[in-house]
């Protein structure tokens, strides 16, 4: 019952030009059509269904995420067979236990970084409560002879150090998956009664039923996450490669094994460009055909669009791999970055700081987004604190330290940064280390910039 007037027509029209860099004089986007009304006449892509998967702001979704739910460690399984070469079974294990309940909204899930780090058999359940704040630890072995597998698992309440739960396993090896279900849903229920079943199911649900191409996925993330504070060997990310191929080879629908591909495979290359970076794009829309709820997709896809400037596209992408995966420090991290390109930095306070949360004994790089943020919000000073704590800074990372020097007027000490980052990064070079920073607002890059000439930085 509302009478809309010429007036209040044509100002939200101007408004939408606005948004997306038109003009009435220009038009280039939208389009007067005299005595009809108004046409898009851009060139259209195609995008996710947004009725069928409904955005959600990554506001929302922190504030979903109670301060008041259980948190819980899975620690690394002890390898208890005669083969050592089973480490990366046993570790793969553990990490996809964890990315299963990193599912969950009522439950916080500790990072694998930080978990990984007990990974002693003779730690101290005080001590790990202590450092890692929380209150469950999960923790198991197996024994793998032949084709049997024997898995012990107990969930451990960390304030009384009593066992809250146990059980032993004992299965032909292709039941494995039916196990790791099993524990998912007992550790789950044992913690909050809360769970609905329709989200375990959605949690439980496997990409694969191939076992050896589960192994080749399981030995490829070995390599690939294969650090506890500095980053893979250009070698490491080499064997992961091939691993992720040959889980491909067999069960080509594996829709993680695609994501860890593509992004091993951007690691091997190390350089990019347009062509490259919507090479990825493709090889990640597949990926998506097979598993639309594969988080780590939407996580590199977001990085992707933002490198060519496709901001919607990216904010979409990376709000989706957070409604998707709340609890997964990594991609919270990550969005951490994509937030600040975006202008806003109250976000990316929020995601990098419930990152830290969930992983405690997190890699240096999370100490670096943290000072982009305060670089952004012109506390140089903090920037600079903050991006010192990282001690396996790459070339990069020294490269948005002397940016905050710069900035600090402190121009001899941003030159000496520099020349530390051009030593581990022979390439190192602006052009190189804006192409992923691509601020929504050409003034923030250019800013940027500036301060890469003045720290010292080659074009």
């Amino acid at each position: 019952d509302q009478v809309v007037s010429d007036t209040s027509l044509s100002n939200q029209i101007k408004a939408a030009r606005k948004v997306i860099g038109d003009s009435g004089q220009a038009q280039l986007y939208i389009k007067t059509v005299h005595g009809r009304g108004y046409q898009f006449i851009a060139n259209v892509v195609e995008t996710p269904d947004h009725e069928t998967n409904p955005s959600i702001p990554v506001t929302e979704i922190l504030l979903e995420v109670r301060n008041t739910a259980p948190m819980v460690a899975v620690l690394p399984f002890q390898n208890l067979s005669s083969d050592q070469e089973q480490d990366y079974f046993c570790e793969g294990m553990s990490e996809d236990i964890t990315t299963e309940l990193s599912r969950f909204a009522d439950i916080q899930v500790i990072a694998r970084h930080s978990a990984f780090q007990f990974k002693s058999a003779s730690y101290d359940i005080g001590n790990l409560a202590e450092k890692l704040g929380v209150d469950y630890v999960v923790e198991g072995s197996v024994r793998r002879a032949g084709n049997q597998i024997r898995i012990n698992v107990q969930l451990i309440e960390t304030t009384s150090q009593n066992h809250v739960w146990a059980e032993r396993y004992d299965y032909p090896l292709a039941k494995m998956f039916e196990v790791q279900d099993d524990i998912i849903e007992t550790v789950v229920s044992t913690m909050t009664g809360r769970i609905e079943k329709m989200e375990f199911d959605r949690a439980r649900s496997r990409s694969t039923e191939n076992l050896s191409a589960y192994e080749h996925l399981l030995r490829g993330l070995s390599y690939h996450k294969a650090f506890s504070s500095s980053w893979p060997t250009q070698g490491e990310y080499l064997k992961a490669n091939v691993e992720f191929k040959k889980a491909l080879e067999l069960d080509p629908g594996l829709a993680r094994a695609h994501a860890w591909q593509i992004c091993s495979l951007s690691s091997v290359r190390g350089c990019y460009s347009k062509e490259i970076i919507s090479e990825y794009i493709d090889l990640c829309k597949f990926a998506l055909r097979l598993d639309e709820k594969e988080g780590e997709i939407h996580r590199l896809l977001a990085g992707c669009y933002f490198a060519l400037g496709e901001f919607a596209l990216g904010q979409y992408h990376i709000d989706r791999a957070i409604q998707l995966s709340p609890n997964d420090s990594q991609i919270l991290a990550r969005a951490s970055r994509y937030y600040i390109f975006l202008g806003e930095i109250d976000t990316a306070k929020s995601l990098i700081d419930r990152a830290m949360h969930l992983n405690p004994l997190h890699p240096g790089w999370y100490w670096v987004h943290l000072g982009m943020i305060y670089y952004s919000r012109e506390d140089y000073q903090s920037a600079i604190e903050c991006m010192r704590k990282n001690t396996d800074a790459s070339g990069y990372d020294l490269v948005w330290l002397a940016v905050c020097y710069a900035a600090l007027g402190k121009v001899e000490m941003a030159n000496k940064v520099v020349e530390q980052a051009c030593e581990l990064d022979k390439d190192a070079s602006i052009a190189k280390y804006t192409l992923w920073d691509a601020y929504k607002y050409p003034a923030s890059l250019e800013s940027l910039r500036e301060w890469m000439v003045v720290a010292g930085l080659p074009a």
